[in-house]
């Protein structure tokens, strides 16, 4: 067996959302997979060659919308596509992924760790600062920090692809300045 088929082996048995891309030919192909659980998450680093590899409607599979999808690049550089959205990542740069939506990775020679995340946790957490944000004046970025969102622009980005709304929205004063509003725009329709 060759290096590109234990690979893609090793891949298929971990866990991760299933990938389609180009077979490699030759003996030079050089790959790595380790995988690691911790509670509920699934951590798997991924050191791949240059090429180009993806997950297309016939390849995703149903369990994996239960799912929320990190890539956080460690060496080289990675480009994804999804949903129309294109990100060029390079080290120390992260990515959230659907896994259950197609998606097309292109990349030089990379290290990346992927991270998946039970979604029913992580909404869990977002309900509890969904119901803080609404009862306290707390800054936005102290309540999502306390519910263990670090970065306060992940944790918005998350917010508002759960919701539909950015979190900012539910804080007292802005309620208060969209009921104030509200009985001018009636009276411009005449009512």
């Amino acid at each position: 067996m060759s290096g590109a088929d234990a690979f893609l082996d090793a891949l298929a048995t971990s866990g991760l959302p299933p990938l389609r891309g180009r077979r490699h030919e030759g003996e030079d192909f050089r790959a790595d997979l380790v995988t690691r659980e911790l509670g509920p998450l699934r951590l798997a680093e991924l050191v791949t060659p240059e090429g180009e590899c993806f997950r297309d409607a016939r390849s995703a599979r149903d369990a994996d919308s239960e799912l929320w999808q990190i890539e956080l690049v460690t060496r080289g550089r990675v480009r994804v596509e999804q949903g129309g959205s294109t990100a060029v990542l390079g080290p120390a740069d992260l990515a959230l992924i659907d896994p259950a939506r197609p998606v097309r990775f292109s990349s030089s020679a990379t290290t990346h760790v992927t991270m998946l995340i039970p979604r029913r946790s992580l909404r869990r957490r977002l309900e509890r600062c969904r119901a803080e944000l609404a009862g306290t004046d707390r800054p936005v970025a102290a309540i999502a920090a306390s519910w263990g969102f670090a970065d306060p622009a992940h944790f918005s980005r998350l917010f508002k692809a759960t919701y539909g709304y950015n979190a900012v929205t539910l804080r007292p004063n802005n309620r208060a300045q969209m009921v104030n509003a509200s009985p001018a725009w009636s009276a411009e329709d005449g009512a």
